[in-house]
């Protein structure tokens, strides 16, 4: 037994040694990376609050070409933001409380309601999102304008590469007037996000189409929820 132990004790000795020999002829600089990447990165931190115990409603916008080329846009984007915000999901699809950023939130309407009342309303392309938010009775507003949404690349037809690019804003309303509190310019995504900048084969419009929506529906949510920093 003490034979054993004593076995033990050496073998750990000399792993140890052969360790702090390794480190001895890694660089500084390169030793303190190795250090860095082991060390998970801090979660990032919302970029807008004000949504706790508020009414919120989603409203998208985009011109008539890209909703005569993809007719669900703005009711798939505004249904993936307002989904990932209500019925979060994790990994294993099992459905999660509500962000905390949104404790008390209440959205008194599905996506598809405020999709109806802009179609019953042209009139309301042409106002200012300040003066929109207050009639739909809501005290908190997530705007978005959708300004390029492509499915193939740029550079080769055959090839598939999703790009989303828009304006976002919060409109806060108090007491019927209503204030732009927060506004992002030129939020954008491609998809694949590691594809090459020409594309990719096979992947399909449809396929392009939803990971694209997806991903820039997540984009959005992101500046509001407390979310993990991207792996490197």
């Amino acid at each position: 037994m003490f034979k054993r132990c004593i076995e033990g004790r050496f073998r750990l000795l000399s792993i140890l040694v052969v360790v702090c020999s390794i480190l001895v002829f890694i660089p500084g600089c390169a030793l303190f990376g190795i250090v860095a990447y082991a060390i998970p990165k801090p979660p990032i931190k919302p970029t807008y609050v004000g949504f706790q115990d508020q009414t919120v409603a989603v409203m998208v916008w985009t011109d008539r070409g890209i909703r005569i080329d993809y007719t669900q846009i703005q009711l798939d984007t505004a249904t993936g933001i307002q989904n990932r915000l209500t019925r979060p999901v994790d990994d294993k699809g099992k459905i999660k409380p509500m962000p905390k950023e949104f404790k008390g939130a209440k959205f008194p309407y599905i996506p598809a309601s405020v999709i109806r009342y802009q179609r019953e309303h042209p009139e309301v392309d042409g106002m200012a999102i300040t003066e929109v938010a207050p009639r739909l009775g809501v005290t908190r507003l997530i705007y978005l304008e959708i300004e390029q949404f492509q499915t193939r690349s740029d550079n080769a037809v055959d090839l598939y590469r999703g790009t989303m690019v828009g304006t976002l804003r919060v409109v806060e309303v108090n007491n019927g007037i209503a204030k732009i509190g927060y506004e992002e310019n030129d939020v954008r995504i491609d998809f694949p996000k590691k594809a090459r900048e020409e594309g990719v084969p096979e992947l399909g419009d449809a396929k392009t189409y939803a990971g694209t929506v997806s991903v820039f529906a997540q984009e959005v949510v992101n500046r509001f929820i407390e979310h993990p920093a991207e792996e490197n």
